[in-house]
Formats: C-alpha cells, sequence, structure tokens
C-alpha cells in the first residue's frame, strides 16, 4: 500500500468517525458543557488539517474560541457549527471539496466570531 493509499484510507475513516463524534458534541451542547465543548473543537482543529480536511481545522479554530469565551450566541453558534460538521462530513463521503469561504453557514458564525472578538478587545 502506498503512503496516498494510507492516508486516503485514514482520511475515510476520519470521516467515518465524525458522526459519532457531531452526536457527542451535541448531548455537550445540551448539557451546557462548553469546557469540554472546546477541548473537542481544539482536536478537531489539530486533526483535521493532518488528515487532509483543512476546513474542519478553520470552523473548529474559531468554534474553540467561542465555546471558551461563552458569550449569549454561543449556543447557537455551537449548534449552527455541528450542522456545517454533519454538512462537511456528508460532502467528504462522497468525495467532494469543501469551500468555507462561500458556506452561508460558515460566514455567519465568521461575522459573529469577528463581533465577539472586537467586543472582548473593547474591554
Amino acid at each position: 500500500m502506498s503512503f496516498s493509499d494510507l492516508m486516503a484510507q485514514l482520511q475515510q475513516e476520519y470521516i467515518l468517525a465524525l458522526p459519532l463524534r457531531i452526536q457527542s458534541m451535541n448531548k455537550h451542547l445540551n448539557d451546557s458543557q462548553y469546557k469540554i465543548l472546546a477541548d473537542e473543537f481544539h482536536k478537531l482543529k489539530g486533526t483535521g488539517k493532518t488528515y487532509g480536511l483543512p476546513e474542519i481545522s478553520e470552523l473548529a479554530e474559531i468554534m474553540e474560541k467561542i465555546c471558551q469565551n461563552k458569550t449569549d450566541f454561543t449556543s447557537n453558534t455551537v449548534k449552527e457549527s455541528l450542522l456545517l460538521l454533519e454538512e462537511i462530513c456528508l460532502l467528504r463521503m462522497k468525495k467532494k471539496t469543501v469551500n468555507l469561504s462561500i458556506n452561508p453557514h460558515f460566514i455567519k458564525i465568521k461575522r459573529l466570531f469577528e463581533e465577539a472578538e472586537s467586543k472582548l478587545k473593547k474591554k
């Protein structure tokens, strides 16, 4: 087995494991466990690029910070991000690429993050 074949297999296993991870994260959201969610997003941030899924790392980086700095919109933003992760997962299962810069869910999440970051800097 070549290195690229091995990486493709590992990427597929990672993608197939995502739905259970998302389900677990939804439970943490329902239980308002934002510290655990921040840790989970931190793990996704580190592993996404490793497995050739940079969009997961990009989303997770923002969501980790949102969960660490809980605001009034954190819960809705986490819900939105988990739906986006499901969408990424489905697209990647179909061997399609994902461009977050044009995804309306990601644009909304990024805008909320930037607004919250701006408010924190003013304090």
